[in-house]
């Protein structure tokens, strides 16, 4: 009989337990019948590289050793600043993926819904961005705090420039927030009444953005009225002033009075007032001659101001109207006014007013009729007008031609209206003389002079001494000796007052139109006459009255 055949002393290694195969390996470095190389190659089936107590799955080398993101708030996404967990299967508490920013709270992860809150909900890195509940945002454009809904915007902050209440009625108005303020407009003037408002944003009927109306049932009542005299001292501009009280009251409404100093009832005409009532110490009429007593009458009002013309001349009476006598329309057509000088030629004559206006009248328009310049003195001879401004220069007007003269560093203080051409005296007591020369009568005589006076075609000047110099053609006048003052010429006939009073005249054809002595205030010489005006107010005509000129009335 034969023996029993030998046994191997090794099992196959997937027959044992995988301790005994380990503790083998361990122990014996191989077996009698296989390699190691083979035991190693069968230690790992699937041949991924990983050995069988670490690979999950020997049999696919797909799977080799599993590691998961611990998911603590187990919303699904790992946190991957955790360390990673191996495990074959997964468990609650591990995920394979590791986007949680925060593995705290299961809310936040890359499925979190984005919400204003400061936190980054979806963990793209952003907080806040593309919220479910972004906040409505309005233009505020005038940074009064609030916004127009015409422009909004939705964020979780506001972006500059705008707010988060809406409600402003014009956002390019800081006053205005929530709406304007509307007054009541009953009489329909464009102003309201401030003490009935109400708040709205529109336009209302009947209501105005303007207040200010102090009688809201009076249509011509308001802040832009003009300020009228009535008998009811309305306030029509509502400036809380009414009639004389306000100084913006239409003149055009008002009435001129006169002061009545003397209570005589009649009115200084040198003082003249526009007023809405009449008050006391105040007429209606501008007639009183010497508004000092009231012993003076029309019947004896003083000559203040006369002036002697080719036919005609004129006066200014105390009450400061003009009154010419001679030939017409000069002696018909004076104008009314308040004047201080009167100047007469040949068919018109201009009178200043106490305003310094001019006016004149006549056959001959006058230049001069209108001027807005100031004139101190104004003279006329035949055609020629001719006034000293009130800046020291001249003015002349000579058919239908006007010239000037001035000096930059000297002023005229006298000027005297020749026929044709004019002169003035400078302050340095010169004479310059300006015109239509037909002669020497330019031509000035060295001075210094006082005092001047023209002609036709002549010139003549009163020198310090009191002595009169003339040039141009002066033919036969030969003026009287001196000393002489008030020199004054018209034409070819010349005036001046002696000492003693006594009116001096001379002519080229030897006229004797002299005046006994007298108290002479004022010498006016006509072409043919003279007249002169008494420290009392009244005045002496003589010489030629062919048109009534030396008749005063």
């Amino acid at each position: 009989m034969r023996p029993p055949a030998a046994r191997s002393l090794c099992r196959p290694w997937s027959a044992l337990p995988l301790a005994a195969v380990t503790l083998g390996i361990a122990l014996l470095g191989g077996c009698g019948h296989i390699s190691d190389a083979e035991l190693a190659a069968r230690l790992d089936l699937d041949g991924d590289g990983v050995s069988r107590p670490d690979d999950c799955d020997d049999t696919d080398p797909t799977v080799g050793v599993l590691r998961w993101y611990v998911d603590a708030d187990r919303d699904g996404h790992g946190d991957p600043d955790a360390p990673l967990e191996r495990s074959c299967e997964a468990r609650p508490g591990l995920v394979a993926t590791a986007y949680d920013c925060d593995d705290t709270d299961a809310a936040i992860s890359p499925d979190g819904i984005e919400s204003c809150n400061y936190v980054d909900d979806d963990c793209d890195g952003v907080a806040d961005d593309n919220p479910v509940d972004p906040g409505i945002w309005y233009l505020d454009a005038d940074s009064d705090g609030l916004g127009t809904t015409e422009v909004t915007t939705r964020a979780c902050a506001a972006p500059d420039g705008f707010v988060a209440e809406s409600g402003d009625c014009d956002d390019s108005d800081p006053s205005m927030l929530v709406g304007r303020i509307w007054y009541a407009d009953r009489d329909g003037d464009g102003w309201g009444d401030a003490l009935a408002t109400v708040v709205d944003c529109e336009a209302l009927d009947n209501y105005t953005r303007r207040a200010g109306d102090c009688d809201d049932t009076d249509p011509a009542i308001h802040p832009n009225a003009t300020e009228v005299c009535d008998a009811a001292d309305r306030d029509e501009d509502c400036d809380g002033l009414a009639d004389d009280a306000d100084p913006n009251v239409d003149p055009t409404t008002q009435r001129t009075v006169y002061t009545d100093t003397d209570g005589d009832g009649l009115g200084d005409a040198v003082a003249p007032v526009a007023v809405c009532d009449l008050q006391p110490g105040f007429v209606e009429n501008r007639d009183d001659c010497d508004d000092t007593t009231a012993a003076v009458t029309d019947a004896d009002c003083p000559w203040i101001s006369i002036d002697a013309g080719s036919e005609a001349t004129c006066g200014i009476r105390g009450d400061r109207r003009v009154d010419c006598w001679g030939a017409a329309p000069i002696s018909t057509d004076e104008p009314e006014g308040i004047f201080r000088e009167v100047a007469v030629g040949l068919t018109h004559a201009c009178a200043v007013g106490v305003d310094d206006e001019v006016q004149c009248w006549g056959l001959l328009e006058c230049e001069a009729d209108g001027t807005t310049e100031v004139l101190e003195t104004l003279e006329i001879q035949v055609s020629n007008s001719c006034g000293r401004t009130d800046t020291g220069a001249l003015i002349c007007w000579n058919n239908g031609v006007e010239y000037r003269l001035a000096r930059a560093d000297q002023d005229f203080v006298a000027v005297s209206a020749g026929t044709n051409h004019s002169c003035g005296l400078l302050d340095d007591g010169s004479v310059t003389c300006l015109g239509n020369c037909a002669a020497t009568e330019c031509a000035p005589q060295d001075g210094p002079f006082v005092e001047i006076a023209t002609g036709w075609r002549v010139s003549c000047a009163l020198d310090e001494t009191g002595e009169v110099q003339c040039w141009g053609f002066e033919g036969d006048l030969q003026p009287p000796a001196g000393p002489l003052t008030m020199l004054q010429g018209y034409g070819g006939l010349f005036c001046a007052l002696s000492l003693n009073g006594e009116a001096l005249c001379w002519t080229r054809d030897g006229a004797d139109l002299s005046m006994p002595a007298s108290s002479v205030a004022q010498l006016a010489v006509g072409e043919a006459h003279v007249c002169a005006r008494s420290t009392a107010g009244t005045v002496t005509c003589l010489g030629d009255d062919s048109f009534g000129q030396s008749t005063v009335p």
